[in-house]
């Protein structure tokens, strides 16, 4: 499911990197239309360390895509897939002076994007003895664990989870005979993912994330209609397989929000009737206080999610809007097309599992001011409420209780 990142004025250039064939995803980069226009280029297959450590003085990229394989780029592994006894020692010392040159060539990128190891699914290794002593999945495991610890203080470089693509595309996902006839290892579904997960990290450098999920309530957050059913009847958690299926669609959106990203609600409903759901309903998982904002009434969604998106101070290109009703989806779509509308499936049982896999939330760094983003905006709107009730303007600015703290201007508050 790809992100929509907003327009830039010329493509961003994309360089590739590997021991082997890779043109596949540079057509899928380049060719696949969407807001984020990319230009790919490559370095000759099989160069690696000589095009990380010797660039081109002309190449002016913006990214860099580097993707190997460990039986090439580690002798070591190599040795250790044909069962001979290796030294771990050495093993990491290749990955080392691997991320070494990593490393010197970041500064030449915006960001390095690079593909984590993986071996062919027909490669089952010691089989029992696989995941012991120096099993070749255990290995595996191992050194894709070591490049990570590697790369862990490099702000510009990324590893990205190459299994995920493997897995996706099956038990053809490695091709033997495309390897012998085009020195191309991956069948075009890996290369299709891998372009799809690339753009979503593109677009997170360049901090095109999302930052708010806009939710229906009936029949999206709980089963059933609470106007019709009370809220004691909606499907909700319990012994009851669509009620789990609901209760983990609000987990997963729970998890959304401790990594920053603001939940709101739009919904046509009598407000009181789906607040009091929210607030008494046992197995709500979601309460009030996790909601940003909400607008439940009867007027037009897409009204109400530009409304939202103006209180919250937050432009509609970083708004997901979901709700089960497709005329609502196409409406929202068209009054707002900076709003990414996902597609959404008409099983319940789906909704935790579209929401997992969006990449459109993926996020280039975090910082505490993201953990505590809904705090923020729950104080925020304390205050406001709080203004409402008091007599003038001076007597609310009592009631925040703002500390001011005066200090001289330094590199470190710079």
């Amino acid at each position: 499911m790809s992100s929509q990142t907003a327009a830039s004025s010329a493509p961003l250039k994309v360089h590739l990197i590997s021991d082997s064939n890779v043109d596949a995803i540079g057509q899928y980069l380049a060719n696949e239309k969407s807001a984020l226009q990319l230009s790919v280029s490559s370095s000759p297959f099989g160069q690696v360390f000589r095009a990380l450590l010797e660039p081109d003085p002309a190449e002016g990229q913006d990214f860099g895509v580097v993707w190997t394989s460990p039986e090439i780029i580690l002798p070591t592994f190599a040795r250790a897939l044909e069962y001979a006894p290796i030294d771990e020692d050495q093993l990491f010392s290749e990955i080392h002076e691997f991320a070494e040159c990593l490393r010197k060539a970041q500064n030449r990128f915006r960001a390095i994007f690079v593909v984590s190891w993986t071996l062919p699914r027909f490669i089952r290794g010691n089989g029992l003895l696989s995941l012991k002593g120096q099993g070749i999945r255990k290995l595996l495991l191992k050194i894709n664990l070591k490049l990570s610890e590697e790369l862990e203080a490099c702000s510009s470089i990324y590893l990205l989870d190459a299994q995920r693509w493997m897995e996706a595309a099956g038990k053809d996902s490695c091709s033997a005979k495309l390897w012998y006839m085009t020195k191309t290892r991956f069948h075009p579904e890996v290369f299709r993912r891998a372009a799809s997960d690339v753009r979503a990290a593109i677009s997170a450098v360049l901090g095109a994330s999302k930052k708010l999920v806009i939710v229906d309530l009936d029949n999206t957050l709980w089963g059933g209609v609470v106007g019709d059913l009370g809220w004691q009847n909606v499907r909700l958690g319990g012994h009851d397989y669509l009620g789990e299926a609901f209760l983990d669609f609000q987990r997963a959106l729970k998890a959304l929000s401790r990594r920053g990203v603001l939940l709101a609600i739009a919904s046509k409903n009598e407000e009181s009737v789906a607040l009091e759901a929210i607030s008494k309903h046992p197995e709500m998982l979601l309460r009030a206080d996790d909601f940003a904002a909400w607008r439940i009434n009867w007027n037009d969604k897409a009204a109400n999610i530009a409304e939202l998106t103006e209180e919250l101070n937050l432009g509609l290109q970083s708004a997901v809007f979901i709700d089960d009703n497709a005329l609502e989806r196409a409406r929202v779509r068209e009054a707002l097309p900076e709003v990414y509308v996902p597609e959404w499936p008409e099983d319940p049982t789906l909704s935790a599992s579209y929401l997992l896999e969006l990449d459109c939330f993926d996020s280039a760094y975090t910082t505490s001011e993201d953990a505590a983003r809904r705090e923020m905006y729950a104080a925020s709107k304390q205050r406001e409420v709080v203004r409402k009730t008091v007599g003038s303007a001076d007597e609310w600015l009592l009631t925040l209780g703002t500390e001011v703290l005066v200090e001289e201007f330094s590199d470190s508050n710079r």
